[in-house]
């Protein structure tokens, strides 16, 4: 009995720990959301679009349970989904997934930024997952990715997909942002 107690105590505290870092992770990135750097210009020529636009702190999770690069994409498709009110998150999956057999989106640094194009979403979406243990995303320094940035954007728009590509790949591998 007393190492089923013990187990409950871990496990909340396991759980409590994760949504702390999780809530971490969401004022960082509101902090950072006003940063010139984080804009990304609208397709239609609006006003600049930060990243919280495009990255809702329910689009977050801390500890992803997939193993594989496939399972990793997969899980933040679902999670796209479910945050875009999308019924079917294959399209996502398979989007992100031929991309991925053109040229891994593993950039290094323990950082992969999957990415695809798919008519499920009518607006950049994104999604953020850490997991503890890495995963082979054949990253160009062949290191695990244990930070896992998912973009998905509408087939017929390029610009802002591709500018929140490089500014999200040039802050996450930037050395201030990373002792933060």
């Amino acid at each position: 009995m007393l190492k089923l107690l013990e187990s409950k105590k871990l496990h909340r505290l396991v759980n409590y720990n994760l949504q702390l870092l999780k809530e971490i992770i969401s004022e960082q990135l509101t902090s950072l959301s006003e940063s010139p750097f984080l804009k990304i210009n609208r397709p239609n020529g609006d006003p600049l679009m930060t990243l919280l636009e495009i990255l809702s702190p329910e689009a977050i999770v801390v500890n992803l349970q997939g193993e594989t690069k496939e399972e990793i994409i997969a899980e933040l498709s679902k999670l796209v989904a479910k945050n875009c009110q999308i019924a079917n998150s294959d399209d996502i999956f398979q989007a992100v997934i031929e991309r991925e057999k053109i040229m891994s989106t593993g950039i290094g640094d323990g950082i992969a930024i999957p990415h695809g194009k798919s008519d499920s979403v009518d607006k950049l979406v994104a999604a953020l997952g850490t997991r503890r243990r890495g995963v082979d995303f054949e990253a160009l320094d062949g290191e695990p990715a244990y930070v896992f940035f998912l973009l998905v954007s509408p087939t017929n728009i390029s610009g802002p997909h591709i500018k929140a590509l490089a500014r999200i790949s040039r802050h996450l591998k930037n050395e201030e942002f990373k002792k933060r």
